[in-house]
Formats: C-alpha cells, structure tokens, sequence
C-alpha cells in the first residue's frame, strides 16, 4: 500500500479530480454499436469494394451534373456580357474589352499557380 508522499508528486494544486470528472461527463460522447450486416455470406473484403464502388458511381454522376451547371452558368454569363457590350458605345466597348482581358489574365495566372502547386 503506498503511503501518501508516493502519491503527492502526481497531483498538481490546480488539479481538482471532482472537476475532472464532471468536466469528461458533460462532454463525453457515448459509441454505440456499428450497424451492419449481420449474419453476410459476403466476406469483408468483398463488402468494401461494392461500398467503394457505389461510391465512386455517384461521383462521377456529381461530377456530370457539375460540369453540366458550369457550362449553363458559362452560356448565361456569355449571353449576359453580349447584350451589355451590343448596349455600350465605343469608348465603353475598348474599356471593358480591357478589363475583361485583365480578368481573363489574372484567372490564367490563379489557375497556373494552383496547377504548379
């Protein structure tokens, strides 16, 4: 039985073990029981790659459906800047032809870096 100068040097004057305790029992977060299948013929192995499987279907259709609402965002954007641009004079035309280029080169520029990253 270790007598209490053994035990003294764990404990510190800030340490409240009661604290301690109510502290971990409010913030705890109980884990219960993984849901599965019970009882498979399917071994492990076999479990993971059709669950991979589907995953990765449903990327690709995620993925189809993104590039299709990034090209109707595209067209919409077109149709929008050629309407504006048939409504400006000329001066206006050579201004915002310029800024467009300066967008379009800074665009160039984020994407070349983010590719080089």
């Amino acid at each position: 039985m270790p007598n209490d100068d053994e035990i003294y040097h764990y404990a510190s004057k800030y340490y409240d073990p009661i604290k301690a305790h109510e502290y971990y029992m409010q913030r705890r977060v109980l884990k219960g029981r993984a849901s599965g299948i019970k009882n498979s013929t399917l071994s492990p192995s076999s479990l993971q790659n059709s669950l991979s499987g589907n995953k990765r279907t449903v990327t690709e259709t995620q993925r189809d459906e993104m590039k299709a609402r990034a090209e109707e965002l595209r067209k919409e954007i077109a149709e929008s800047i050629s309407k504006r641009i048939k409504r400006l004079s000329d001066e206006d035309k050579k201004r915002v032809g310029d800024e467009i280029k300066r967008v379009i080169e800074k665009a160039r520029e984020e994407y070349n870096r983010s590719k080089s990253r």
